[in-house]
């Protein structure tokens, strides 16, 4: 859900900003957290939940890909049914946050990372993810389309395997939203790119 962060008393409280919060938490959703030493060289089904033929956490099996592999996410943080009379109450001005989850294996092979892949398969999973973006970005209702990768248990990251993730919501986050709106007004005042400006500049 979206939370309009307001106190008790009406005043605007923590950064004046929206706060998307998940309902529930499927620990260990995408399998137990492994370190990428101990992934060397074992067996896929020693690991995880994320390799072909594996089944997943929510009891789906995985099919015998080759290369990338997207699926909807089996334990979402969004889904495009949610209202605010499914949970408990909340603040006043909260509103329902609305999306798609999905999950994105960037290689059938677990013992990997984007980094150490070729440049054919880094091009593959670009590719997909670019057809995910207009799938997603197509859909009623849906306002932004973020791909991510998460690295590392640190933060929270349930499975080593070589993936990211697609959060498409019916709503832009903050920080998108403000860059627009930075690149929008830069261009009324100065003309052009603002993120072309700052490329040219770096490179």
């Amino acid at each position: 859900r979206a939370l309009a962060l307001e106190s008790p008393v009406g005043t605007v409280a923590i950064d004046l900003a929206w706060c998307q919060l998940a309902t529930s938490d499927a620990k260990g959703a995408l399998g137990t957290v492994r370190t990428f030493a101990a992934r060397k060289g074992a067996p896929i089904q020693a690991f995880e939940a994320l390799c072909p033929g594996v089944n997943r956490a929510g009891g789906v099996k995985n099919p015998d890909y080759r290369g990338v592999f997207v699926f909807d996410n089996d334990y979402p943080s969004l889904n495009m049914r949610y209202g605010l009379d499914f949970s408990t109450p909340g603040l006043p001005g909260d509103l329902p946050a609305r999306g798609i989850c999905r999950v994105v294996c960037f290689s059938h092979r677990h013992d990997t990372t984007l980094p150490e892949m070729s440049v054919e398969e880094v091009s593959g999973v670009l590719a997909a993810i670019r057809d995910q973006f207009l799938q997603l970005s197509a859909v009623p209702g849906i306002a932004h389309v973020m791909p991510f990768e998460n690295r590392g248990a640190v933060i929270g990251v349930s499975n080593p395997h070589p993936h990211g993730q697609i959060y498409a919501t019916d709503f832009v986050p903050r920080i998108p939203a403000v860059r627009a709106d930075n690149a929008r007004r830069w261009k009324e005042e100065h003309g052009g790119c603002l993120f072309c400006g700052v490329l040219d500049g770096e490179l």
